[in-house]
């Protein structure tokens, strides 16, 4: 799981299903945060799962709020599938960089 929501700082958070030695640029949820220009990814096994492109300075999306919602919670679904038992997964995620 990354996000590339977190204003007022310039960084990429991510919750790895596990430890790795591979370096983070190679990583296929990594592309795809700069395919999309930022937004929101789930990966799995290395294999992008689902993605939400937020392109407009990495936090907006430009499609209409329906389609937003919708990918949002496919996201949310498959974080928590895959483990997570945050309520909000992103949205936790884009505070954990503020001090």
């Amino acid at each position: 799981m990354v996000s590339k929501l977190v204003w007022e700082v310039r960084v990429l958070l991510g919750a790895p299903e596990r430890s790795e030695t591979v370096k983070v640029t190679d990583r296929p949820i990594v592309k795809e945060i700069e395919r999309l220009q930022g937004g929101l990814v789930v990966a799995a096994k290395g294999k992008v799962l689902a993605s939400l492109a937020l392109p407009i300075a990495g936090l907006l999306s430009d499609k209409p709020l329906e389609v937003v919602v919708s990918k949002l919670e496919e996201l949310e679904r498959l974080a928590k599938d895959l483990g997570t038992t945050l309520p909000s997964p992103f949205s936790t995620l884009s505070f954990l960089a503020h001090p």
